[in-house]
């Protein structure tokens, strides 16, 4: 059964009984989501944990109505696109992710500490001297980085562990 029919079942259960049910779904839907944070930070790069830090949970009080059940994970650092999907040559996104993915491709100027300054740091922190460094940043200027996926991977996992703690909910 696909998750969208899943979703739907449980839209229709939620009605039919009551809030207390539905508060044992919103449960559900808030410890999936705490779990996905800890599991995207857990493979971030780990650099100078910046990703780490600003992977959080939000809820979106809009959607938490009587008719949604909605938590978002999100990942604060502005590179934090550039990380997951890569850069240049080296992008590639997720096929669920595309469209989302697509507004990253191309994009210059994050905000924030420039490029060349975060290469810097990683690359003394490396050993790299300022020649290799200014190699370095050329080198990933013309080509890109590689992916380094940690928000997607945590989606996707988390995503079948909700849907199974969800039917076993509703039994």
């Amino acid at each position: 059964m696909s998750n969208e029919r899943e979703f739907r079942r449980l839209y229709k259960i939620l009605e039919e009984q009551g809030t207390s049910l539905r508060d044992r779904v919103e449960a559900v839907v808030e410890i999936n989501a705490q779990e996905a944070a800890s599991e995207a930070k857990r493979l971030a790069p780990k650099f100078d944990g910046i990703l780490q830090k600003g992977i959080r949970v939000v809820a979106e009080p809009e959607l938490n109505s009587d008719r949604v059940i909605s938590r978002s994970v999100i990942s604060e650092a502005d590179h934090s696109p550039y990380v997951e999907f890569g850069t240049r040559t080296r992008f590639k996104a997720p096929p669920e992710w595309t469209a989302f993915a697509s507004q990253f491709k191309g994009r210059t100027g994050v905000l924030g500490i420039s490029a060349y300054e975060r290469i810097k740091r990683w690359g003394l922190a490396k050993g790299f001297d300022m020649n290799g460094i200014r190699n370095l940043y050329f080198n990933i200027m013309r080509y890109g980085i590689h992916p380094q996926p940690f928000m997607y991977p945590a989606f996707k996992k988390q995503t079948r562990k909700l849907a199974q703690d969800l039917r076993k909910l509703l039994g």
